[in-house]
């Protein structure tokens, strides 16, 4: 069986359970072996990531009935239309009834039609993004630097690591992992985080990893933590802590004081335990875990605090380069729907903060919509008092003075949006 037909078969089983399973956990349980394995894992996750412009070019065509041949032909135009690969041409005979050599010059005429398309129209299909979301960036951005953005994010991004200064330096870690055959950078901006130039997907299975010396998480997620710059003895509030990446990470940084860590969800509380037990968290802070609705936190629960995190659900249209997937996911009524959550959770934290003693809250999200950034923290200017300090990392926010960005194609990092606001 050629390896497109494998990728075929894995497509229609993921678009069926798709609603229940991202594709990078759908990925990593797969049962192939070596090379095969990358092979077939690095082609799904190409299909997934332009299916827009793939679909399209089949309606041009004509989709077979069968669902099958169906996802054969897409993986088959995706090779065609996106690796621009005619090796597939003379490797197989024909697809779904299709001669190959026909098949790839209709391509070939029909992305011709899409480059003569203007606007969001011709973005959305071009880079495979929903057109309304397109639109959407547009309005705050002009057209090349759209492009820029959304060819961005369809890039996979380096592996980063967070450094855990509580057991070893930095050069010593680089050093480390250097006599296991990893290469990687120290980062010129954060003096704890390492860049993993070559194999970051072993990272898990290296010693550092194994003995926790070690965070595997990106770069953005580390910035956010700096931009919060937690101190020995300070008292921290993390309102949507799960996974807990962040909450282990500010953990190094102090050394020693408070943290109260919250999160609705039992089950991600469940695996955060088991992280913070794996990095010892517990041994240097006082740790207060609570499953519940940030919304609803009282001063009670809280105690006096210094700063608070709010790092909320969102669509997640930043983590696009790790998981596709999401494009395929994100709908206007979605983003309605996190935006109305962030608010709530927003609004809720300056109220509680300012009743505890917070001086500082740091709003992030793994975003580029500027619905779930920039236009959350206007309105909370506005309505709430609160006023936005600078930030000396990323890029300037889509509206100036409410934030900062961070953007695969510029920072190599995830998609992310980051605002410090003061409450006093």
């Amino acid at each position: 069986m050629s390896v497109e037909e494998v990728v075929a078969s894995l497509l229609g089983r993921f678009l069926r359970e798709m609603s229940s399973i991202g594709l990078k956990k759908f990925c990593y349980k797969l049962k192939l072996r070596g090379g095969k394995r990358k092979r077939v894992q690095r082609l799904l996750f190409g299909v997934v990531s332009h299916l827009i412009l793939v679909d399209w070019i089949m309606s041009r065509i004509g989709a077979p009935r069968d669902e099958w041949e169906r996802n054969l032909l897409r993986v088959i135009i995706y090779r065609l239309a996106v690796e621009r690969n005619r090796e597939v041409v003379r490797r197989l005979d024909g697809v779904c009834g299709f001669d190959l050599e026909e098949l790839a010059r209709r391509v070939d005429e029909i992305l011709a039609e899409v480059e003569r398309l203007r606007g969001a129209r011709k973005l959305s299909l071009k880079y495979s993004f929903p057109e309304w979301l397109v639109e959407r960036l547009l309005e705050y951005m002009p057209e090349s630097k759209v492009r820029e953005v959304l060819a961005g994010l369809n890039q996979r991004t380096p592996t980063w690591a967070i450094v855990n200064t509580r057991k070893i330096d930095r050069d010593e870690l680089i050093d480390l992992l250097s006599r296991e055959g990893f290469e990687c950078l120290p980062d010129d901006e954060l003096d704890d985080v390492i860049m993993v130039v070559r194999g970051g997907e072993k990272l898990e299975q290296s010693t550092a990893c194994r003995l926790g010396l070690l965070l595997i998480a990106d770069k953005a997620s580390a910035v956010v933590v700096h931009v919060l710059d937690p101190r020995p003895g300070e008292s921290i509030l993390d309102m949507c802590s799960a996974p807990g990446v962040k909450l282990i990470h500010a953990s190094f940084r102090m050394g020693e004081g408070r943290i109260v860590a919250v999160d609705i969800s039992e089950k991600r509380v469940a695996r955060m335990r088991e992280l913070i037990a794996r990095y010892g968290v517990d041994d240097v802070i006082e740790l207060k875990v609570l499953v519940k609705d940030a919304r609803k936190l009282t001063e009670d629960e809280v105690g006096e605090i210094d700063k608070i995190l709010l790092d909320p659900e969102c669509t997640s249209t930043g983590v696009v380069p790790r998981s596709p997937d999401v494009k395929l996911r994100v709908t206007p009524e979605r983003l309605r729907e996190m935006v109305e959550l962030q608010w709530g959770l927003l609004s809720h934290a300056v109220k509680l903060g300012r009743r505890c003693g917070a001086r500082v809250l740091v709003y992030s999200v793994c975003s580029v919509t500027p619905d779930e950034g920039e236009l959350i923290i206007e309105r909370a200017v506005r309505e709430l008092g609160v006023r936005v300090c600078d930030v000396p990392y990323g890029s300037e926010a889509y509206i100036p003075g409410l934030g900062v960005r961070l953007f695969p194609h510029i920072h190599k990092t995830l998609g992310f949006f980051i605002s410090k606001l003061r409450l006093d």
